[in-house]
């Protein structure tokens, strides 16, 4: 006989985990609630781009100092280095630090701290120049259109504080001329370079969160109940550990014992035919002696004549056993210790042998090493009472 429990039972399983139907209950509603905060909670998404330019017309700056053309190529040049220089003050960072400050307290309402704020906006704004255009663009979570005509005034913010910086610094620019031209602000589709902010995600369906949540809990819940099934050393089922000669269950009581108990124990005696029998735990346990006691009262009651004889503490000590049961009809022989031998020993002196359970209390490998004993030593382990029973017992 092994200690272990025999080969999986997907039956045990099953009724194990229905006798555990709060877990995965529990875990579908809390998974379903997760699912339905997720969905009322979600922050939709939706990052759209604006963009704006300014474009230094080259032809025009010239005509300021040759109206009537035929420059030469050194004018040509110096202009030229001119416009470079003009447009490169476009792409500063100055411009975008002066653009935050005028628009810090429109933007990003939800973001209360300033260095957040700061830093989604310097993330969300780039300004590039090809040849004598810069391009401006502004990624901005667009949910109203309050938001899109915010977008839009932070690129105009950049693109006035650009060309009011750009005409700073060359005389000829400031007097009206169409040197400088500004675009309108517009919604850039094409925004590649911007990819990496533009998202949009929709919020998602209140059902398919719902369900996605409860499912998610009901998994949760049979991975808990696996690992409680695997870890838990108690008796799941005498019949799942113990050969199928050696699994009687004469009783179980949810509580401690009741008087059904004794009508199962007694019944189970007289089918055996035996007059002489040994109660026992497979650990040291002083509701064997509550039990016997009460099962001797009960045989009294029934109008039988009894003897009960007690080993170890408080009794006789078991390695004097003496079978005697001074012509009574019955003789129950109780041991409720645990010494090292004991059991083996009684019960190969009394043969019928049956053990009384906590099953919540005794974990399986006890129980089945106390069965062992009782075999090895020649006694007759006929049945088990169990008492104590909760929702992992499964006969």
């Amino acid at each position: 006989m092994v200690n272990n429990e025999k080969e999986f039972s997907f039956k045990n399983y099953f009724v194990y985990v229905l006798r555990k139907w709060i877990i995965p209950v529990l875990c579908v509603l809390v998974g379903a609630a997760v699912g339905l905060y997720y969905s009322v909670s979600f922050k939709n998404t939706n990052v759209e781009v604006y963009e704006g330019t300014i474009r230094f017309n080259l032809e025009e700056y010239i005509k300021l100092f040759s109206p009537e053309g035929g420059i030469t190529e050194g004018d040509y040049s110096l202009h030229t280095a001119t416009a470079e220089s003009v447009m490169q003050i476009a792409t500063d960072s100055i411009v975008k630090t002066k653009t935050y400050e005028q628009m810090r307290d429109k933007i990003y309402p939800g973001i209360k701290d300033e260095g957040g704020k700061r830093d989604s906006f310097f993330k969300s704004i780039k300004a590039e120049r090809e040849n004598y255009v810069v391009k401006v663009d502004f990624a901005y979570d667009i949910n109203s259109d309050a938001d899109v005509q915010t977008a839009k005034e932070v690129v105009a913010a950049y693109l006035n504080f650009a060309v009011e910086m750009m005409k700073n610094s060359n005389a000829n620019l400031k007097s009206d001329n169409a040197v400088i031209s500004v675009s309108e602000v517009v919604r850039n589709y094409d925004a590649a370079s911007m990819s990496e902010l533009v998202v949009n995600n929709a919020a998602p369906s209140l059902v398919s969160s719902l369900l996605i949540g409860a499912v998610g809990g009901a998994v949760l819940g049979i991975v808990i109940i696996s690992l409680v099934y695997v870890f838990d050393p108690r008796i799941k089922s005498v019949g799942y550990i113990l050969p199928d000669d050696k699994s009687g269950v004469i009783h179980a009581d949810k509580q401690s014992f009741s008087e059904g108990a004794y009508v199962s124990l007694l019944t189970a005696f007289n089918k055996e035919g035996a007059k002489d029998f040994l109660i026992a735990s497979a650990v040291k346990d002083d509701a064997v002696k509550q039990f016997s006691e009460g099962f001797a009262d009960y045989l009294k009651s029934a109008g039988k004549q009894v003897t009960v004889k007690a080993f170890g503490e408080n009794g006789s000590d078991w390695r004097t056993f003496e079978k005697d049961n001074d012509g009574k009809d019955l003789c129950v022989y109780v041991y409720s210790d645990a010494e090292d031998g004991a059991l083996g020993y009684l019960s190969g002196q009394v043969g019928k042998t049956c053990l009384l359970i906590d099953q919540a209390a005794v974990p399986a490998k006890k129980f089945v090493s106390a069965v062992n004993e009782i075999t090895a030593a020649g006694g007759d382990y006929f049945g088990v009472v169990l008492f104590n029973t909760t929702d992992s017992y499964l006969e």
